[in-house]
């Protein structure tokens, strides 16, 4: 076996390396060296030596790629033109990523062209004849390249896709890393040991040398340092790489806000940030379930993308805070440049470095005059002296020296070759892989090496080499361990960190923690890490045992119930606050609001006195209320309006669109869009229909005959226009009709008795209101009136009666009493609170929420998780659910009652490494698999 190093071996940058054995060739990437004139036209001098590929035979039988990154695909538009017959091989979303990288790079080819003369590198049909080359390889699953060469893909962590890869020859096995991350990352999950046992391993060294800080702990320095950059009013610029850092920081600015420990100021995405966030949903799967339930969405209020150069100069100049994610993460171009020389010369702004910095990048120049305390630095054209605050924080996507080193040890190779370090990295790592008995190479650029194995061929090795008995051992050890800590779920642990740091245990696994390392980040922790268990989070005296320096004294906070009560006066009814509630152990308020999109702008102010005022932590719940959105429209829509179509809900567009009869004018759809957006963020697409032409008659059916069933329903929904009828079906052998209530029906009876002659068919009125559409009519009546809503609407169908308590006294109940029967023939029972409570009572989760999302919410209590679609597939079932035999009729009717609302009450699962374990809501499992549904909605536990 002999394998070839193009570049990337005793640096990082331009990687490349061809491996030959038994008459077959395979490249392994071929990427740029990163530096300022990478992202400028791709000088040729930071090409890897890719005369080697015309060595040898001359050919190549595939080509391989490990991830998306430029310095690992940078250059693959010259061979794919120079061989245009040879498969690219890479998993779906490296295809997916790579094509918006090399995209980017042609942009800023031709601007370099433009401005300076520079030829390009390639062309955009030299892009387009890679993406044509290239086929997705799934993980796992073993790829013939030819004769007796297989080559497998395993997740490598780092970025999504990522890859690292085993190819299988004759004459022995070798592994290829790529760029690899052990730990867990809010965009991909950490890497675990492949199934593949290799004679020899490629390995890269970035961080040789180095053992990676606490990532809860720099998590929080960034966001301490940015809340108080901003909190004086200053900019934070933070230099990422587009693929990868930028998605992280964005997740990570997202969920400290949305926990109430960093204020909402705006965050703006620049560059090709945006486009790679946006590619990530064409990839879900790939992605962490926490990702997966978010639907991969990284912007939402107030992290936004930048649309145009405007915008970003608007930024810029505009006074008031805001924090900027742009690329490139070196400032070696890009938008990242063009903020760092308007904001380094200013003291009250701040760069931020949160990834690896090439030695002669502007980044690292920009570190070293940190270092120094101060000085000039040349961004592009401009000369700056520099005033501004730098911070570096590790927020790094390459395993550190220990975790490859445990790596290494794991698979056990013969051989090991380091590449993609500095010389540094390379020699620590080399040392200490030599001290447990490796055979390490270092390879130079351009240089090859050829392998001879002691056998002539490649025999197996036999059962007690092999590293998986290495891990059953492991295995066994661990879940004998984890029988001591089988009950630490929902508690709070200790691990042997660097420091002490107590986490909550999410959930327990047969041979591993599920624990929270940082806010909406989770990470698995084998049980030799853990210290101690305590049911409630440890006291200072508790800690000192494991922490013995001073900890800080805990910030007094309010007592649950008066919090609740304060949080509940504290917002004017127009934030429509819903429902509150708390989870005690974390100290945390949830805050329900209606619209919570807009609420979190509008109310920010208050949400961080209420904040200030309890000591607790604040959180609104991200779910948006869909029947305020539905009485919302009614609301805003004039009098007398007729919706002909609709409230269809796009929860995806956070859009709402209606059909309404002829009659509105243009000026006030856009005045009633406007409002709508600005009472809930979400946008009204309000539709006007076409005038009616006038509908043909239908012919009456023939006696003893029946007209046929669509023109029936056609006739019967044509003469009862306007009465609330909103379904016609066929059961058994009548048609029923569903009104907004039996009794409104009724009031129908002889245009009913003519239709049934009309048409031959028997009409029934169905028996059951439509309990969400009355409940809808109460609020639209109790908003219009200005009442504000203490208690309810709750409804009582057993005696037709919707009844609400409201803050203020009663004007006119008879006349609202009225409105509300004549729509709904349902009583309003309405009554006064004469003296609302000052405290909240405390009120406990109820068991079990309502069977149908119609009925009426609860009454305040604390605040389960909001709901999110998880895929079917990805659900377990405890051992025990699987023995159950669930009673056909109420499964028939979960299957009728999901089918009819075409969505069910969320499920509630527990997160798990691989999936999700059911907690409740098997019914509810069993109706979506019934109807062929791919997501169902879910609460994680």
């Amino acid at each position: 076996m002999r394998i070839s190093f193009l570049g990337g071996a005793n640096e990082v940058g331009a990687s490349g390396l061809i491996v030959e054995s038994g008459g077959r060739r395979v490249l392994i990437d071929c990427g740029i060296r990163p530096s300022p004139k990478s992202y400028g036209g791709l000088a040729p001098d930071q090409l890897p030596d890719l005369s080697q590929i015309e060595g040898g035979s001359g050919r190549l039988d595939a080509i391989l790629v490990t991830h998306a990154h430029t310095d690992h695909t940078g250059a693959l538009e010259l061979v794919v033109q120079h061989l245009p017959d040879v498969p690219v091989y890479a998993t779906a979303p490296t295809l997916a990523l790579t094509r918006i990288l090399h995209q980017d790079a042609r942009r800023i080819m031709q601007s370099r062209l433009e401005e300076e003369g520079e030829l390009p590198l390639f062309d955009d049909l030299a892009v387009e004849r890679l993406m044509d080359a290239m086929t997705p390889a799934p993980f796992h699953v073993r790829l013939p390249i030819g004769g007796e060469m297989a080559v497998t893909f395993f997740p490598a962590g780092h970025i999504a896709g990522a890859a690292m890869i085993g190819i299988e020859t004759a004459e022995g096995h070798l592994l290829i890393s790529g760029d690899l991350s052990i730990s867990s990352q809010r965009t991909v999950d950490g890497a675990r040991p492949p199934a593949f046992r290799p004679d020899a391993l490629v390995l890269e060294s970035t961080y040789g040398g180095r053992l990676h800080a606490n990532r809860a702990v720099q998590e929080r320095r960034l966001v301490e340092t940015i809340a108080r950059v901003t909190g004086a009013g200053g900019k934070v610029l933070i230099p990422a790489f587009a693929l990868g850092r930028a998605q992280e920081i964005l997740l990570i600015l997202g969920e400290y806000m949305r926990r109430g420990e960093l204020a909402p100021v705006p965050v703006w995405a620049d560059g090709m940030v945006r486009a790679v966030c946006q590619a990530y949903s064409a990839f879900v799967d790939f992605l962490p379930l926490p990702l997966q339930e978010q639907q991969a969405r990284f912007f939402a209020p107030p992290i936004r993308p930048v649309q145009s150069a405007e915008q970003r100069n608007q930024i810029l100049w505009e006074p008031g805070p805001a924090v900027i994610v742009a690329s490139s993460g070196m400032l070696a171009g890009g938008p990242s440049l063009s903020y760092a020389r308007q904001l380094a010369g200013k003291p009250e702004h701040a760069v931020l470095l949160t990834g690896y910095q090439d030695e002669e990048s502007p980044g690292r120049r920009l570190q070293r005059l940190s270092e120094r305390g101060g000085g000039t630095l040349r961004l592009g054209a401009d000369k700056i002296d520099v005033q501004c605050q730098i911070a570096t924080y590790a927020l790094s996507a390459h395993a550190d020296e220990a975790q490859l080193v445990s790596l290494t040890e794991t698979l056990d190779p013969e051989q090991v070759f380091l590449v993609h370090g500095d010389p540094a990295a390379r020699r620590s790592l080399e040392s200490a892989l030599a001290r447990r008995g490796r055979i390490v190479h270092l390879p130079e650029a351009g240089q090859s090496i050829t392998l001879q194995f002691e056998r002539g061929r490649f025999v197996p090795a036999d059962a007690a080499a092999d590293p998986r008995c290495k891990h059953d051992e492991l295995a066994r050890r661990r879940r004998a361990a984890m029988q001591q800590l089988a009950h630490a779920a929902g508690k709070w642990v200790l691990l042997a960190a660097e420091r002490a740091t107590p986490v909550r245990c999410l959930a327990v696994a047969p041979d591993h923690l599920l624990v929270e390392i940082a806010p909406g980040l989770e990470q698995a922790v084998d049980p030799e890490a853990v210290l101690a268990v305590f049911e409630t989070h440890p006291t200072p005296a508790e800690l000192a045992p494991f922490l013995p320096q001073e900890s800080p004294t805990a910030q007094p906070v309010m007592e649950p119930n008066q919090a609740l009560a304060t949080a509940n006066r504290h917002f004017p009814p127009e934030a429509r606050l819903r429902k509150s509630g708390y989870r005690l152990e974390q100290r945390v308020l949830t805050l329900t609001f209606d619209f919570p999109d807009a609420a979190r702008e509008r109310f920010a102010t208050l949400v961080a006195s209420l904040q200030a005022a309890t000591g607790w932590m604040v959180e609104i719940v991200p779910e948006t209320n869909q029947a305020a959105l539905n009485a919302l429209v009614r609301e805003l829509l004039p009098p007398g309006t007729q919706i002909l179509k609709g409230p269809a809900i796009h929860r995806d567009q956070k859009k709402v669109a209606v059909t309404i009869a002829p009659g509105a004018e243009a000026a006030a759809i856009a005045q009633i869009a406007g409002e709508f957006r600005a009472i809930s963020g979400w946008d009204l697409e309000l539709t006007l229909a076409g005038e009616a032409a006038g509908t043909p008659a239908l012919p009456a059916a023939r006696a003893g005959a029946r007209m046929e069933i669509n023109a029936a329903y056609a006739t019967i929904k044509s003469a009862l226009q306007g009465s609330t009828l909103y379904r016609t079906s066929l059961k058994g052998d009548a048609i029923t009709l569903a009104f907004i209530s039996p009794q409104v029906g009724e009031r129908y009876v002889q245009e009913i008795a003519a239709l049934q002659e009309q048409t031959g068919w028997p009409l029934r009125i169905h028996p059951q209101p439509n309990q969400g559409a009355i409940l809808e009519v109460a609020r639209v009546l109790l908003s219009k009136a200005g009442l504000a809503v203490v208690k309810g609407p709750s409804i009582y169908p057993e005696r037709a009666e919707v009844a609400a308590t409201v803050a203020a006294a009663l004007g006119d109940a008879e006349g609202l009493a009225e409105q509300f029967f004549q729509q709904t023939g349902y009583r309003l029972a309405l009554s006064a609170a004469s003296n609302p409570p000052q405290e909240a009572p405390a009120r406990s989760q109820p068991k079990e929420a309502p069977t149908s999302p119609f009925l009426a919410q609860g009454e305040q209590g604390i605040q389960a998780s909001a709901a999110v679609e998880i895929p079917l597939e990805r659900i377990r079932l405890t051992p025990y659910q699987q023995t159950l035999h669930l009673n056909p009729a109420k499964l028939e009717k979960a299957v009728q009652q999901a089918r009819t609302l075409g969505t069910v009450r969320p499920i509630q699962v527990r997160r798990v490494r691989d999936g999700y374990v059911l907690l409740d809501g098997l019914y509810r499992l069993r109706a979506a698999e019934a109807l062929g549904w791919k997501r169902i909605a879910a609460t994680v536990a």
